[in-house]
């Protein structure tokens, strides 16, 4: 089943190798990638790009998960369409400082409850 939106999936990871193969599973399954490798580039992209989902890592050098959150919440406040962007974080561990209201998924993550996710997300965007 091919996604319902043309929106990509914004996979935000340090680990080149994860980021990569989150993506190519993603590219299978029919959806637009775009891949950052910490919440700076995230947020840079997030200022002119629409996505229908982020994948997010919390450990990441530059600009972390949390960090990330709290300045997209900020911007969101200020911005509807950043508001509207379901999120969920993929780390190794969990994280009291995330938001109860952000799903969590553990790494090494199930890919088949990632593409679940993306496709709830692009239908909930379409």
């Amino acid at each position: 089943m091919k996604p319902s939106t043309s929106l990509p999936v914004l996979v935000v990871d340090d680990n080149e190798d994860v980021r990569e193969a989150v993506s190519e599973v993603l590219r299978t399954e029919g959806f637009g990638v775009a891949p950052a490798a910490d919440g700076k580039e995230a947020l840079t992209y997030l200022q002119t790009h629409d996505v229908a989902l982020v994948f997010l890592d919390l450990k990441m050098p530059v600009l972390d998960g949390v960090s990330f959150l709290q300045l997209l919440r900020s911007a969101a406040r200020k911005n509807e369409r950043l508001a509207r962007i379901p999120i969920v974080v993929v780390a190794a561990e969990r994280s009291r400082l995330v938001p109860p209201d952000i799903r969590m998924l553990d790494k090494p993550c199930d890919f088949d409850e990632l593409v679940r996710l993306a496709r709830q997300a692009c239908a909930a965007t379409a």
